[in-house]
């Protein structure tokens, strides 16, 4: 199976473990005792070259200096990520044609378990290291390296750092590590091309700038984010604005700055045209143009039009290939403008892992860059580099048009080549297309895999993009650039051979124009309309050109302010109202109306109004009054007024809790120019309907809330459990609307909560400071006495099974019932006579009816033991209990002096209490008396 994919990661197969060194003692520094367990193992430590960025790239390989190490640290970690072992070992002698492999020995457990090996290098003293500490802890250790200065190779080696995961055994003789540099290089080469003006004729290298550099890096980093192109950067990178400057002995030949600029690594920022692009790391070339003066001109870390950071262990070539014109006068205005008149590239890559590889598990192929190539019309060439591991190398099969005829205007310079598994350029030339747009395809082969090499090349020319910027033409005012505030054009003219824009500020306001097709450049204008000035302020109206996705030559043009009235609180923010908010009682703070005109010298009429409903916002509070301020108030075109209302009184607020004064205050220029505020005093206040007292029944009452502000129920103070649903009401807002559900709790025989309280507390969503507290007040179900359930006999003495509770208040008036005997004369067991009594007619009997209905889906209950039977009309005995203690119940006692108990007394009549004196009667059942349901506990 063969796997194509973009190399962002570095292939197994492709990396064997590599590091640099120049010391040459076989010795280990181990500062751990040795244990029989421990036997030696050699190392060998690979470098991989670095990545190459430029046009046309190759494999370059680390030099000598680049791959020198000064000291060096292997670490072991077990499956818990536990450190066993750690050794600062001297390495052998280094070998290879950039001495960039080297062997070592250190002693480790040859026991057939996993380890994770970890190399760091050239990082100085490791301090506080031991072992069995977590490899967490250890890599807090590793300090990280702080560099303000230009990065000097020669005296200040590069960290490196690597690790492999992999089973030591008793067969393990060598363990190859793969490591990689910390920092990042930058070449820049002028790079003449064949048949074209040399670039080294007409252009000097002078200077390079490295901006926006990082003053610190890390040395370990993140093998996932670095194989997709992110780099590894500490939390405060010391990042700088500033510039390192390379010149002088830095240039060579006045043509190339080479293994000269090393930096840390650094994060791409935003692409051209966002704010913040200039902040993204970047060089700025300077140097001769045909011999003048010394000019500016940026490159960015960009290929095409994708956008790069800077990775560790990468090469970035930047390869100028034609210079057009004269930079920038000054590198830091080169800086944040758009690069101009220079051609350059640059590519990023690291050996083995950027561009196209095809892959079948064993062997791979790999094209690098990448196996797309695009031409112009004219005759050109490109390079690509083809490495595979296949031994006998690769071999060009054929070159073909897209319909499989030869292709004779498309060639490479080499046929065969990569054997050993080395790196080779090829030439890809095309010859100059004079007919019609074509494509062709070079297959190259290595063993069982085949690469397909797309090459098209167009009709259209190179050219060399040239822009210059000539000037702005106002067409509507002799002043360059104030505009009328009825709008007006404005036009933007350039010399040019590109596409580029005319830009604003404005949604929808700008011109554009498409690339030309003549290579000379000629003067173009484009023009925007500016639409009028609809406020009564001036506009400051941006305007800029954009050339390649940069903003170019921005720009301020005035425009004029139309008529126009505004009205400015304190801190010069437009306002539509003052608001002036306090307690009852309290003076509310002083607050400042300003208000501005424009033309400044008009005169401003006052005019202050109130609707019928509504009472005035006071006169004498230093606000505006009616009336006219001429001239513009001494031609300021503003005034100010310091308001200050007196305090509501709460005699104003007893008849209307939410008074609230307001008055209407206009600002007139003329009938189309004029403005308004409304000036408000109120209180903040919150009222419910809270009752005196709430029955404990397990019912739901409702509480309506009114507030002239937006509330929140913060909390709740309920430590006798009066309310079921504190936790539901906690949180509750006046979104949800103005009424509350309250589910009272159940009185209990064991402890009373009659008269007990709950506190409510809301509290107001405009300055969270604000409270209103009210208290719900437990007076239901009076408690009575254990007289309730069946009589029984307990330990030798008779007593009632239940408590016993009464209503707090007459459910009604009602007559017994009919003159007929009913059989219900129970004395003591009120709830099995009422349940008889609504079984034999649910209309019949009025006293034991008003009761029964009391419950909750009363017409379903079943028996006396139903879940929903609560509430019964009390029976003789039972009412007579409740004359003994009723003095207790205070301003709920009976307030009629006779009540009904459920016992008949006869055909004709019933039992009743008379309450005043406290004795029982059998009187007539058809006369009306009060009624109390009670309920057991």
């Amino acid at each position: 199976m063969k796997i194509i994919e973009k190399l962002c990661r570095t292939l197994p197969v492709l990396v064997t473990g590599v590091l640099l060194c120049t010391s040459c003692v076989n010795e280990t520094k181990d500062p751990q005792p040795d244990t029989p367990q421990l036997s030696d193992v050699k190392f060998v430590i690979e470098l991989p070259p670095p990545l190459v960025v430029k046009t046309n790239t190759r494999a370059t390989t680390g030099s000598v200096i680049e791959n020198q190490i000064d000291n060096l640290y292997l670490f072991a970690f077990d499956s818990d990520d536990k450190l066993v072992k750690f050794a600062y070992p001297t390495p052998d002698a280094a070998t290879g044609t950039n001495k960039n492999t080297c062997p070592f020995t250190a002693k480790l457990p040859l026991d057939g378990a996993t380890y994770t090996l970890m190399v760091v290098a050239n990082t100085g003293t490791i301090a506080d290291i031991e072992t069995g500490m977590t490899r967490t802890a250890l890599e807090a250790l590793i300090p990280a390296i702080t560099e303000e200065n230009p990065w000097n190779i020669a005296t200040r080696r590069i960290p490196m750092y690597g690790e492999i995961e992999t089973t030591l055994s008793s067969t393990t003789t060598e363990v190859n590590i793969p490591v990689r540099r910390m920092l990042a290089r930058v070449n820049v080469n002028l790079v003449d091309k064949e048949g074209e003006t040399n670039v080294t004729s007409v252009f000097k290298l002078e200077e390079v700038y490295f901006y926006n550099y990082n003053q610190k890096g890390v040395v370990l980093y993140n093998e996932d984010d670095f194989g997709n192109g992110i780099p590894t950067i500490p939390t405060t990178p010391g990042k700088q604005n500033t510039a390192h400057l390379y010149n002088g002995d830095y240039i060579t030949d006045d043509k190339t700055c080479n293994d000269k600029i090393y930096v840390f690594e650094n994060a791409h920022v935003k692409p051209y045209g966002e704010d913040g692009w200039v902040n993204n790391p970047c060089i700025v070339v300077g140097g001769s143009y045909n011999n003048g003066a010394t000019s500016y001109y940026r490159l960015d870390f960009i290929k095409g039009s994708t956008w790069m950071s800077v990775l560790r262990n990468h090469s970035y070539n930047f390869n100028i290939t034609d210079v057009q014109g004269a930079g920038y006068d000054d590198p830091d205005v080169a800086l944040v403008s758009a690069p101009v008149n220079m051609e350059a590239g640059v590519i990023p890559w690291e050996d083995g892992e950027a561009g196209d590889v095809i892959f079948d598990g064993q062997h791979y192929l790999s094209i690098r860059p990448e196996m797309m190539f695009q031409f112009p019309r004219d005759a050109d060439s490109q390079t690509v580099t083809v490495k595979t591991n296949v031994p006998a190398g690769f071999e060009v099969t054929k070159i073909v048009n897209s319909d499989g005829t030869d292709a004779d205007w498309l060639s490479t310079d080499i046929t065969t080549g990569g054997t050993s598994e080395t790196a080779t350029v090829l030439t890809i030339s095309v010859t100059e297309n004079e007919t019609a747009p074509r494509t062709g395809y070079i297959y190259i082969k290595a063993g069982r895999l085949e690469a397909k090499l797309t090459v098209t090349q167009d009709l259209v020319p190179k050219k060399p993009a040239i822009f210059t910027f000539i000037e702005y033409i106002n067409m509507n005012s002799d002043e360059l650039l104030n505009i009328p505030y009825t709008g007006g054009k404005v036009q933007a003219k350039a010399n040019t051979n590109m596409g580029w824009k005319f830009c604003t500020d404005i949604e929808g306001v700008e011109a554009s124009m498409t690339e030309p097709a003549s290579e000379a450049t000629a003067d173009y204008t484009l023009e925007v309309t500016i639409p009028a000035n609809t406020t009564w302020e001036p506009i400051d109206r941006k305007l800029w050109v954009l050339y390649k996705g940069v903003t170019l030559q921005e720009t301020l043009f005035t425009q004029a302010a139309a008529p126009g009235v505004r009205t400015v609180d304190a801190n010069n923010q437009e306002i539509t109202e003052l608001v002036f908010i306090s307690p009852a009682g309290v003076d509310p703070g002083e607050q400042t109306l300003t208000v501005n005109w424009s033309p400044k010298d008009a005169d401003l009429t006052v005019a202050i109004t109130t609707d019928a409903d509504d009472v005035a916002f006071p006169t004498d509070a230093s606000g505006p009054t009616a009336g006219t301020i001429t001239g513009g108030n001494e031609g300021t075109g503003t005034i100010s007024y310091a308001i200050q209302p007196a305090a509501l009184t709460a005699a104003e607020l007893k008849d209307d809790p939410f008074l609230e004064k307001v008055s209407k205050v206009e600002f007139i220029i003329d009938d189309n120019v004029k403005t308004s505020i409304l000036l408000r005093q109120l209180c903040p206040n919150l009222v419910t309907d809270v009752k005196g007292g709430y029955m404990l029944n397990g019912q739901e009452e409702t509480l309506t809330v009114q507030a002239n502000f937006e509330w929140t129920l913060t909390s709740i103070t309920d430590k006798y459990e009066i309310l079921q649903n504190d936790d539901e009401l906690i949180g509750l807002t006046s979104e949800g609307g103005n009424t509350i559900t309250l589910v009272m709790a159940e009185e209990t025989a064991d402890k009373s909560k009659t008269g007990k309280k709950a506190t409510i507390v809301f509290t107001s969503n405009e300055d969270e400071t604000s409270t209103y507290e009210i208290e719900i007040t437990a007076v239901e179900a009076l408690y009575v006495g254990r007289f309730g359930g069946a009589l029984v006999k307990n330990g030798g003495v008779w007593q009632f099974e239940k408590g016993l509770a009464v209503q707090n208040a007459d459910e009604g008036n009602a007559t017994w019932g009919p003159s007929t005997a009913s059989g219900v004369t129970d004395v003591t067991n009120g709830k099995g006579n009422t349940y008889a009594l609504y079984t034999k007619s649910t209309t019949g009997y009025p006293a034991a009816n008003l009761c029964f209905k009391k419950n909750a889906n009363y017409a379903s209950i079943g028996g006396v033991d139903d879940v929903n039977y609560n509430w019964f009309l009390p029976a003789q005995k039972q009412v007579m209990s409740m004359w003994v203690v009723h003095n207790s119940f205070d301003t709920y006692k009976f307030a009629s002096a006779y009540s009904w108990s459920s016992t008949e007394g006869s055909a004709n009549n019933a039992w009743y209490v008379r309450f005043s004196i406290g004795n029982s009667l059998s009187n007539g059942k058809s006369l009306s008396r009060s009624v109390r349901c009670a309920r057991e506990l």
